[in-house]
């Protein structure tokens, strides 16, 4: 048997497979033993000690062609990982020299990698999942690597990394290469503590922050991927490295530069980083696309500063305790520490162009529109059609919303007797996150933007 990854080991202790807690574990391992899986041989089985968590040991005879694409073995010892039923089973190489190919999810380091054999979101999958046609996937999987057919060139440019337990969300323009890049802070929502939403840093100075978000773009990648999840600020600046990003000079610079006393030094230093990296791909069609993915630290930009040794805390008796100021004389690391961190998915603003996008125009419109009258009809006509990317307004209308008037507008009851051109100012602020309106009262004349 080939070196197994020392993971498996890990998991728990062996058991018989029919006495495994997790269901699906007992039924793949009926279907195989009454022979309707052939080429797929049991080694063993190894459950959690919470029993929360149970895998299978296979030996999968692999069909291969004469000239391999990928050192994919005849036999390969595959591990199937099931856990409760709202959890995607896994299926992991345990071979340790298992090739990096097309079609891997992303692992953290240390761990096996993952095949992606269904790239359906799992509440899809579950719908008409089986174990026959799971094992057949795995070996068609296997199969395809051995040929160098696991990409079908009609199917959307792989992303470098996939599925993170939480998300930020991010305005497209703020990701854009200029020459002085808005900055960006985030928070988390209350109600949903996945979720992190950014805003640009003037927009609302009373607005909570607890990420300051740094922007950093790759250079142009083929269809390969990175290798692995890394868990910390120094695995991810080595394999950013690779990619022509030199993390730790770039943290350097910018936590240098808001150090300090001020109210905007303390705002940004006792705030998490988020690192949105922006990786250009192309397939050998020539097809190009951004993949966005990111990363958040536990310690905050200050705590990043101390271990870096450009800052210290404001032990002095002025300013702020919270403070952190730079440290005169010291020499700072070359490297990024061992800080840990946690990978999270990238969600992009709706705007102006994503609205155009969705609705199938080539581009957004932007000529001049004057709305008169924002009641029943022009409300309705106004907001669907900003959803769509849909023209420059101008707005004329100097009533109030009214109780009589909501059955008949898109409104909720805390904009009860605002003006309409404020409500739907608000209406087209949310929808492109910048200001794609100007509003006019009917006593003053119209202006075009």
């Amino acid at each position: 048997m080939a070196d197994l990854h020392p993971w498996w080991a890990e998991l728990g202790a062996v058991v018989e497979p029919d006495s495994c807690a997790v269901d699906p574990v007992r039924q793949l391992a009926a279907h195989i033993a009454k022979g309707l899986a052939p080429g797929i041989t049991i080694i063993e089985a190894r459950e959690t000690e919470d029993r929360a968590l149970a895998g299978l040991l296979l030996d999968i005879e692999v069909e291969r062609p004469q000239d391999l694409a990928a050192p994919i073995r005849a036999v390969e010892p595959i591990a199937v990982l099931f856990g409760s039923e709202t959890l995607q089973p896994a299926v992991l190489a345990l071979r340790a020299e298992f090739p990096h190919t097309m079609h891997q999810n992303c692992t953290r380091e240390g761990d096996p990698l993952s095949l992606c054999v269904d790239d359906r979101p799992w509440h899809e999958a579950q719908l008409s999942f089986t174990l026959a046609d799971f094992l057949r996937r795995i070996q068609l999987w296997l199969a395809k690597a051995a040929r160098g057919e696991l990409h079908d060139p009609a199917q959307p440019l792989e992303p470098l990394f996939f599925h993170n337990p939480s998300s930020i969300v991010v305005p497209a323009a703020a990701l854009e290469e200029r020459e002085t890049p808005p900055e960006l802070l985030g928070y988390r929502l209350e109600e949903n503590e996945r979720m992190i939403i950014t805003r640009v840093a003037d927009a609302d100075s009373n607005a909570p922050t607890a990420f300051v978000v740094v922007a950093l773009r790759a250079a142009p990648q083929g269809m390969g991927r990175l290798r692995q999840a890394p868990r910390t600020l120094a695995g991810l600046a080595a394999q950013l490295k690779e990619c022509g990003i030199d993390l730790a000079a770039i943290l350097q610079e910018k936590i240098t530069t808001w150090s300090g006393l001020g109210a905007e030094a303390i705002r940004r230093l006792n705030a998490h980083l988020a690192l949105i990296i922006a990786f250009p791909i192309t397939d050998a069609g020539g097809r190009a696309s951004d993949d966005l993915r990111a990363f958040v630290t536990h310690a905050t930009a200050g705590d990043v500063g101390e271990a870096l040794g450009l800052l210290g805390q404001n032990n002095s008796a002025v300013g702020s305790a919270k403070a952190y100021v730079k440290l005169i004389g010291a020499t700072p690391a070359q490297t990024l520490p061992p800080l840990p961190i946690d990978p999270v998915d990238v969600h992009l603003a709706f705007d102006r162009n994503t609205g155009a996008a969705v609705s199938g125009l080539p581009e957004a419109d932007k000529r001049p529109v004057v709305l008169v009258g924002a009641g029943a009809l022009g409300s309705q006509l106004a907001v669907n059609l900003a959803r769509e990317g849909r023209f420059c307004w101008t707005l004329v209308d100097n009533d109030v919303l009214l109780p009589t008037i909501w059955r008949d507008t898109p409104c909720i009851r805390s904009i009860l007797a605002h003006r309409k051109s404020s409500v739907w100012r608000a209406a087209w602020t949310f929808c492109w996150a910048k200001k794609p309106y100007r509003s006019q009262p009917t006593s003053s004349p119209p202006r075009r933007m």
